[in-house]
């Protein structure tokens, strides 16, 4: 056989096998794609986002800044604007590499820094709180010293947010602050080195004067029951006959931590249930060794107080433990299922919902309060162990904190009323 039939006849088989595997793939794509559930000739799910597509090309090909156009931005957006229809707007969210990394450092109760909280105070930036066994305790600074320099630059006329900044940064390295000792006119110059802090969960004080403890919960996240725990024992080994546990400007946290401190309370019974999407109900019992039933417990709220925190002030009210004082909660009530995504960002979605002991909704809701006390707009609640906390009895009628001042006064009402039976 000459060579150009022998070429001609294998190409015309080539040609015969080709089209034999172009003819069974156009008859089996509508069988593959019915056992997948993917509409005909459009990829999965591309059928129900392709107006999104659409709009994206003409943007990626047509908008005249071409500086501003950052499709990795754009991506992110397009999700965050996807969650934002499914009206969970506290819970269910997206975060990206840097922001999932963050929360899991804070849900760690890991920072690094050097251990202050700053506050504007007459125009001055004044340190509030001194973490305990950070650079800044070592180094002497004390509640009400002035910052005046952040590196040899003035912080006058700068916002709260840019000398954060300035002062915070990597492990191992060093900042120098120019401040003012309180109660003096002399200034000094230090230099501290940035590490790792342990952020406690939870800070209590006596309130002056008083056999009343006032113990403030900053979050739920690992180790705070454990906190708690040790603040009610230190408290009560102080003379504490009742306790006011301050949840206000608490974004909640861990679940597991909002259980086992509301047990810390309670022996028996509910702490929460949570309800699925099918409508099926789970209830959550007490877990653990309670460690005090019986002391008097008031809670105080604001429209901060939010997720795992609400989830402890419902079980302790349900199960008739406390009394909830302040204004109504924020209402994050889903149960939040971590999706890790391919570059590493995070998609938080509410797949349950969560449920008050006595079956109240959470969610979009929030706790009403026993006792409704608001805060003056522009005031901030006082907290122990920063530099507004009262030091002396005669301070207590006059604090700018109405919501502390009537928990106080419940519960010295209800101590003067067990003496007299």
């Amino acid at each position: 056989m000459q060579r150009s039939w022998r070429i001609f006849l294998v190409s015309l088989s080539m040609g015969f096998l080709c089209l034999i595997s172009f003819s069974a793939g156009v008859w089996s794509a509508p069988i593959i794609r019915t056992l997948l559930g993917i509409s005909a000739g459009v990829p999965a799910g591309e059928a129900e986002i392709k107006v999104f597509w659409q709009a994206w090309s003409l943007v990626m090909q047509h908008y005249v800044d071409r500086q501003k156009v950052h499709p990795h931005e754009m991506e992110y957006g397009a999700i965050r604007g996807m969650l934002a229809t499914l009206d969970d707007p506290y819970h269910t969210r997206f975060l990206t590499p840097k922001e999932f990394g963050q929360q899991e450092q804070s849900l760690q109760g890991r920072l690094t820094g050097i251990g202050v909280v700053l506050i504007s105070r007459s125009g001055q930036i004044v340190i509030d709180q001194v973490y305990p066994q950070s650079p800044a305790t070592q180094a002497g600074l004390k509640l009400g010293d002035t910052i005046l320099a952040v590196n040899n630059r003035s912080v006058q006329g700068m916002n709260l947010t840019d000398i954060a900044r300035l002062i915070r940064g990597p492990q191992g390295t060093t900042v120098t602050l120019t401040i003012a000792p309180a109660g003096s006119t002399s200034t000094r110059t230090l230099t501290l080195t940035r590490k790792p802090l342990h952020v406690a969960s939870v800070r209590w004080a006596m309130a002056p004067g008083t056999r009343f403890a006032d113990i403030a919960i900053r979050d739920f996240s690992m180790g705070t029951t454990s906190e708690l725990r040790a603040a009610v024992r230190q408290a009560k080994a102080a003379g504490a006959l009742a306790m006011l546990l301050d949840l206000r400007n608490d974004p909640g946290g861990l679940l597991d931590e909002a259980i086992s401190a509301a047990s810390t309370f309670l022996s028996s019974g509910t702490v929460l249930e949570e309800r699925n999407a099918q409508g099926a109900v789970q209830r959550i019992a007490v877990a653990g060794t309670p460690l005090d039933t019986t002391t008097p417990l008031v809670l105080l709220v604001n429209h901060d107080t939010a997720s795992a925190a609400e989830i402890f002030a419902a079980a302790l009210r349900d199960n008739h433990r406390a009394v909830i004082i302040g204004t109504q909660t924020l209402g994050t009530g889903t149960v939040l299922s971590t999706f890790r995504l391919q570059d590493g960002s995070a998609l938080f979605l509410g797949t349950q919902e969560w449920l008050t002991p006595s079956g109240a909704s959470l969610w979009l809701h929030g706790i009403k309060p026993d006792i409704l006390v608001s805060l003056p707009k522009n005031d901030s609640p006082i907290f122990p162990a920063t530099l507004a906390f009262p030091t002396m009895h005669t301070q207590l009628p006059t604090l700018a904190d109405p919501v502390l001042v009537r928990g106080l006064d419940l519960l010295e009402q209800a101590a003067t009323s067990s003496h007299s039976q």
